[in-house]
């Protein structure tokens, strides 16, 4: 694989924003679950991805293809300390 330097500055700084964006989900979320907990929510709570993101692994950028990394998703799933299995 033919490696462009020129893109490695733009690569770093896609890689950050990446996880500046991460972060600042997990504050929100954070937020969103303590507001809940306080108020004895019996809420399942269930946070997905719609796609994966490529970072030059196997020449790939971005995610308009269909490879592994891009069709994998994280899904988390979390129950709220009063929450109540059944119907």
């Amino acid at each position: 694989m033919q490696v462009y330097l020129f893109w490695i500055p733009r690569l770093n700084y896609l890689k950050s924003a990446q996880r500046d964006a991460l972060e600042w989900v997990d504050m929100k979320l954070g937020i969103i679950f303590n507001l809940l907990s306080s108020h004895n929510n019996n809420t399942l709570v269930i946070v997905c991805s719609d796609h994966g993101e490529e970072f030059g692994e196997g020449g790939r950028f971005g995610h308009s293809h269909n490879h592994e990394t891009v069709l994998q998703v994280p899904i988390w799933v979390g129950f709220l300390k009063n929450f109540n299995i059944g119907i």
